[in-house]
């Protein structure tokens, strides 16, 4: 009998990835039975676990469509608690059945950019999870914004709690302050539509300038860049990056831009915000939610505001670490 199941197995990187390996290392220090269900894709955990299991499921695209819900049967009662990051929970598999929020798309009310194909495909897992909500006896997000999105959509009486992405202590150190680039630069991570890279352009031409900026370096999967952005002299397509490659560019920019148009809560900002990067970011909820704005500037370009925050006005919800996060998740669950 497990104490818990955490079904990551829809998470193949980014922040499910970041969040189960932390999950993971917390977890094997408390004493209790845990088996994390992880995506195949993932490359495999490192160290030898004394309470912490693995097992490594395959769900591509296909397997999610057909199979989604028989994958986790024969789990059924051997948890006190299923922890389902971002699935749908079809069944109760454990006593109690947590469903975490890790992608505000399908739950998110007004418009967002996005191709047709992602939209329909948020619209579906939406659905899958709201005829299931009965199956639900705990619910969390990464932020109060996406607490509010499941739990109106939903109809969910608890309240849920937040969880939120935890810091690593060890940001900031001396792996991510090495020295400044040789060339003042700009970064931005993420290239999905609602990222709305026109915007980040739009901001970096702004400051560019006033700053003496001279590149704009964009991580994140190169496929859906416009070729207009891609083909201009100011700007660097890196492809994708582990998170050790990440937090070193973050901390050497002079400026972190984020001109998001809806976030769960945002990874990449927190680590710029925690690395005391000067960062520029659109006035949405999930970040407006990280940021105490007194004394913060702001400006509006092309109908859109911005802020511009630093690590000082990181309020301390978000200064969280892992075991903080890890503590108020086991404390929900009566451990």
């Amino acid at each position: 009998m497990y104490d818990v199941i955490f079904d990551f197995s829809s998470s193949s990187g980014g922040g499910g990835k970041k969040r189960a390996e932390a999950y993971a290392a917390e977890l094997e220090t408390r004493g209790l039975r845990v088996l994390f269900l992880l995506n195949d894709r993932l490359a495999r955990f490192n160290g030898s676990q004394r309470y912490v299991s693995f097992e490594y499921v395959r769900k591509g695209s296909f397997e999610r469509l057909l199979n989604d819900g028989k994958r986790v049967q024969h789990y059924h009662g051997k948890a006190l608690w299923y922890f389902a990051y971002g699935v749908p929970i079809y069944q109760k598999i454990g006593e109690r059945n947590w469903y975490h929020l890790s992608n505000v798309l399908p739950f998110a009310r007004g418009r967002y950019s996005a191709p047709l194909g992602l939209k329909m495909k948020m619209g579906l897992l939406g659905q899958r999870v709201r005829r299931r909500r009965a199956n639900i006896d705990q619910f969390s997000a990464e932020s109060l914004f996406g607490r509010t999105c499941l739990k109106e959509r939903l109809c969910l009486e608890p309240d849920g709690i937040t969880l939120q992405n935890g810091v690593d202590e060890t940001w900031g150190g001396p792996t991510e302050r090495q020295g400044r680039h040789d060339s003042r630069y700009a970064v931005t991570v993420g290239t999905y539509s609602y990222k709305r890279l026109d915007r980040v352009r739009d901001v970096f031409m702004h400051v560019r300038g006033k700053m003496g900026l001279e590149k704009l370096r964009i991580v994140g999967d190169t496929a859906g860049v416009a070729k207009s952005l891609s083909r201009s002299p100011h700007v660097e397509l890196l492809g994708s990056m582990d998170l050790s490659q990440v937090l070193p560019l973050v901390a050497g920019a002079d400026l972190f831009i984020s001109a998001s148009e809806i976030e769960n809560s945002s990874n990449a900002v927190l680590e710029a915000l925690s690395l005391d990067t000067e960062s520029v970011l659109t006035c949405i909820p999930s970040h407006l939610e990280m940021v105490d704005r007194k004394g913060v500037d702001s400006f509006v370009l092309n109908g859109v505001e911005y802020m511009i925050a630093g690590k000082k006005d990181l309020v301390p919800e978000y200064r969280k670490s892992w075991s903080e996060v890890v503590d108020a998740m086991l404390k929900a669950m009566g451990f």
